[in-house]
């Protein structure tokens, strides 16, 4: 996991899981629909999703100019 984490870059010593769920969480800033990250994941249980899919105050923000009247 060093090996890897050195040739993209990232500084902060993260292993596999750490990796995980800043995918989890990424998509679920960019919008992603958490049954689609829950696909991406390979969860088998939506409850296990949730722990990656939190919102974000920007990600409130941005859903509530989108679907305001």
């Amino acid at each position: 996991m060093t090996k890897y984490r050195q040739a993209a870059g990232v500084t902060k010593k993260l292993g596999c899981h750490g990796f995980r769920h800043s995918f989890g969480t990424l998509k679920n800033e960019m919008g992603v629909s958490p049954f689609v990250i829950r696909e991406l994941m390979g969860h088998a249980r939506y409850e296990t999703t949730q722990q990656y899919v939190h919102p974000s105050r920007q990600n409130i923000k941005k859903v509530t100019e989108a679907t305001s009247l």
